[in-house]
């Protein structure tokens, strides 16, 4: 572990790495029906699969 408690790049698997690289877009809405651009912004279950499934590097609100 670094400093700020992030794994060390070193030790994640290549798919961990590439996910890093990755951000989505996301309109900060609680529920998807109040989404803005849906043909933009994943609904929440991917969201969630996304940030905790596969530790994407980040969501543009």
């Amino acid at each position: 572990m670094t400093r700020l408690g992030l794994p060390d790049p070193e030790t994640l698997s290549l798919a961990a790495q590439v996910a890093q690289l990755i951000t989505v877009r996301a309109s900060g809405f609680l529920f998807d029906h109040q989404r803005r651009y849906p043909q933009w912004e994943l609904n929440r279950a991917d969201l969630r699969h996304c940030v905790e499934d596969m530790g994407i590097g980040g969501v543009n609100l």
